[in-house]
């Protein structure tokens, strides 16, 4: 919904000139769609956040096998959704202020705001990736930390095996 009212803006964006409304209805059809994204993604984060809560005080019986780290994926999860919404903040700050504003005319707002935001999140997500649920689902051994890739470290696992002499 988002990404269709900001290619819907967009494409309003596009056909404008100074002299007609086209470019003041885009760019509120942009804002309108930036702030609906605030709003849902708000609420997933405080619907991820009552599940937590709720899973802690009714744990089922997985959620205690110490091998299923549940917590540390929901602060990461906490972590980044945090860092992708204060972006999201500073966008609608960006398109509010229009072309004239403040953040559009000094460059360090968008490398503080987004540039550095998305690389923490990044940077986040590759050390506690969540690709150790899925094997946890197919009941393989849990990675230590995300740069163990997978498909390398199973490779060097099975061919460590091989060479190794039995007993």
């Amino acid at each position: 919904m988002v990404s269709a009212d900001l290619i819907l803006g967009g494409s309003l964006l596009g056909g404008a000139d100074e002299h007609n409304s086209l470019m003041k209805t885009g760019e509120h059809v942009i804002i309108a769609g930036l702030f609906v994204q605030l709003f849902f993604f708000g609420m997933f984060i405080v619907v991820a956040g009552l599940f937590h809560r709720r899973m802690l005080l009714a744990p089922t019986a997985t959620s205690h096998n110490p091998l299923i780290r549940w917590q540390k994926y929901l602060v990461t999860l906490y972590i980044v959704s945090l860092l992708i919404w204060v972006r999201s903040v500073f966008r609608v700050i960006e398109y509010l202020q229009g072309n004239a504003g403040s953040i559009m005319r000094h460059e360090a707002y968008v490398f503080i705001f987004d540039a550095t935001l998305m690389f923490l999140v990044m940077a986040w997500m590759n050390w506690f990736h969540p690709s150790e649920i899925g094997l946890l689902l197919r009941h393989e051994e849990p990675i230590s930390n995300g740069f163990e890739l997978l498909p390398f470290a199973r490779l060097y696992h099975k061919s460590a095996k091989k060479r190794s002499p039995t007993a």
